[in-house]
């Protein structure tokens, strides 16, 4: 389990109370776009504080909205270094085969990182926002 400070871990969908599961479903119709992992993040981090958990979901659709990095942005990237027969680092998410991309049980999803990631801070961020797009 994530530790989140303290001693405190991530609670799985299973070991929610009735009344978590309704504040997960809650927030979940406000906020489609979020999976259902995400979801449970956000309400245990705000200590299941419904209104402070939507309020930062609200800023980070806000953010990734407005923050579409290009193919052009990330080119760079994957380019092959000398000597390589592919890019020596890059991110990917696995498809489903029905339109859409593996999750794990939590609805995150799977992303397979091939080699190392490279960049400056900020480039390796654009590389991930633009995986997750």
């Amino acid at each position: 389990l994530l530790s989140m400070g303290g001693d405190k871990h991530l609670l799985t969908i299973a070991e929610l109370t009735d009344a978590q599961k309704a504040m997960v479903q809650q927030v979940r119709e406000k906020f489609p776009d979020f999976s259902e992992g995400d979801i449970l993040g956000y309400l245990q981090y705000r200590n299941w504080d419904v209104a402070q958990a939507e309020l930062q979901m609200h800023t980070t659709q806000g953010y990734r909205e407005s923050y579409a990095p290009t193919i052009a942005d990330i080119a760079p990237f994957m380019l092959s270094a000398p000597g390589c027969a592919g890019p020596d680092g890059c991110q990917v998410l696995l498809e489903d085969m029905k339109g859409g991309v593996l999750c794990d049980n939590e609805g995150r999803m799977i992303v397979l990182s091939i080699g190392m990631c490279h960049g400056t801070t900020a480039e390796m961020l654009e590389q991930q926002a633009y995986v997750c797009r």
